[in-house]
């Protein structure tokens, strides 16, 4: 009988609240749950990207979700702080902070370069002391060729001196959280392969890199990225195959940047001499052949797989 009556009471009060709160709606925003809010604006942020809306509405939708999102200072040594961020991610829109950085796609976004798509995904770690593996895969269109352009790299977790000193030298706005990370990249591989995906050629080129990465926002959707320069990136969780077509390629053997020039520098060799000893017909292949190899030596010997290297959001490996 008494928990009857309490359950009776607790219904009149409850339908009580409710009138009380029904007339008032500016009351009722108050007590919406929180993530419903947060919800609207990932919808809201995801509308305004795939339209290509405004950089200034985009902007200020960001600004608003990391500002939901903030670590506390009890977080500084949980390394399960970024198990949520793993996952396979589109890179749907990027707001360069500075008119010169290119923050996505380097060198490949100039010339007869078509990028079809960009991504970036965190995957569990391979090396004990990072916090997960970071691969950048650009997908690049050329004629009637398609073009993977690949960095893999290792990322580890600055410490709030690191972030400090970062923060001080690249003057980053508004500074950087726990979520930070350092990814020390490998020499980019670029692989050559046709509209089916055959490979024709995997290449080793280019330096190793290292660039900054912080998160201010990321929920089962969408992860809000933030380099060490201010640059915003918008990155949308995903599902399509294509998001692991890099680990196919990358099992193939690479040819790398020696072996390249090597190869070039050789056969330039031979044409040269062809030159001197042959007549006629295989005289003008020797031409062609020097003028061919030669420079694609050079090219091979200067290549830097697409990496700019005098673009600020990027250092010089640490390996």
């Amino acid at each position: 009988m008494a928990r009857s009556l309490h359950s009776l009471l607790a219904l009149i009060l409850l339908i009580r609240a409710d009138s009380l709160i029904s007339p008032c709606p500016s009351l009722r925003r108050i007590v919406k749950p929180l993530y419903s809010s947060v919800t609207d604006k990932v919808d809201r942020l995801l509308e305004l990207v795939q339209h290509n809306s405004d950089e200034t509405s985009i902007r200020q939708t960001i600004e608003e979700l990391s500002a939901s999102n903030c670590p506390g200072s009890d977080s500084e040594n949980n390394e399960s702080l970024f198990t949520p961020l793993l996952g396979n991610y589109n890179v749907s829109f990027t707001l360069p902070n500075a008119p010169n950085e290119r923050p996505v796609g380097g060198k490949w976004n100039r010339g007869p370069f078509v990028i079809e798509s960009q991504w970036q995904h965190l995957i569990p770690k391979k090396v004990q002391n990072s916090v997960a593996q970071a691969v950048n895969m650009i997908i690049v269109r050329v004629l009637c060729w398609r073009i993977y352009v690949i960095l893999r790299g290792d990322a580890f977790r600055l410490s709030s001196l690191d972030r400090d000193r970062v923060s001080a030298v690249r003057n980053t706005p508004d500074g950087l959280s726990p979520l930070t990370v350092r990814a020390d990249f490998d020499p980019p591989r670029v692989v050559l392969c046709t509209r089916q995906n055959k490979v024709l050629l995997s290449l080793s080129l280019g330096p190793t890199s290292s660039v900054f990465l912080d998160t201010t926002f990321c929920d089962n959707r969408v992860r809000i990225g933030k380099g060490s320069k201010g640059s915003r990136f918008v990155f949308v969780r995903s599902t399509d195959p294509v998001a692991d077509e890099w680990k196919s390629l990358v099992a193939h053997k690479p040819v790398g940047k020696r072996q390249l020039v090597s190869f070039f520098g050789s056969f330039g060799l031979a044409s040269l001499i062809g030159i001197w000893q042959c007549a006629g017909i295989l005289r003008i292949l020797s031409i062609l052949g020097m003028l061919l190899c030669w420079p694609s030596a050079l090219l091979a010997a200067v290549s830097t797989g697409g990496i700019e290297e005098d673009d600020p959001t990027m250092m010089e490996g640490t390996r």
